[in-house]
């Protein structure tokens, strides 16, 4: 039977901002197993994002939820949520740090093989999956469930970024009626080598 556990853990990015996110895995379950980050979206870490990382606990996986903002922040408001997300997403540097010190805390625990770690991402939290995997981070699988299509870098182009985003099996869940993205961008949704499944790795 399945003891899922969830633990406070209290660390540091590059930088020293204190940051606060949740290690979640079942304790019942022996040896080590693949690491899943979780990405929160623009609210800070909420219910949704916790439950998803217990989702992933007991499919079998290892969760670290990633505290993105910093001190834990979450709001309830568009006003708050988008002045926080504008802030982060304005310092690539502090995202890459951010994202780092949540993956280093991933890799180190005792049930986790480092070797394979995975990241699953919300909206902002989708783009920023999104983004490692196109910046050739090393991740095995990146799930982005509404995340923005645009490349960080705006003189990039889907075709410039496929190869480095085929280093990881990547899940895609998106409107592609979305206004807002680019027609290019919403192409390489669908384009059959990046629409490889996200599956449980046993």
């Amino acid at each position: 039977m399945a003891n899922i556990t969830e633990v406070p853990v209290t660390y540091k990015d590059a930088g020293g901002t204190t940051l606060h996110g949740f290690l979640v895995h079942d304790e019942a379950r022996q040896g080590t197993r693949p690491g899943v980050l979780v990405l929160h979206e623009w609210w800070g870490i909420t219910k949704h994002v916790r439950d998803e990382a217990r989702y992933f606990a007991g499919l079998g996986y290892t969760a670290f939820v990633a505290d993105l903002y910093g001190g834990g922040k979450l709001v309830d408001n568009p006003g708050d949520a988008g002045n926080l997300m504008n802030a982060l997403m304005g310092s690539a540097a502090t995202v890459r740090s951010r994202f780092d010190a949540a993956r280093e805390q991933l890799a180190k625990h005792a049930t986790v093989d480092p070797a394979r770690l995975a990241a699953s991402g919300y909206c902002m939290g989708g783009k920023i999956a999104l983004d490692m995997a196109r910046a050739g981070t090393d991740l095995k699988a990146v799930a982005s469930f509404h995340g923005n299509l645009t490349p960080r870098e705006a003189a990039q182009r889907p075709s410039d970024v496929l190869a480095r985003e085929r280093s990881a099996r990547l899940r895609r869940c998106h409107s592609a009626r979305r206004a807002r993205d680019r027609a290019e961008d919403r192409a390489a949704v669908v384009d059959p080598e990046l629409a490889a499944p996200f599956e449980p790795s046993r």
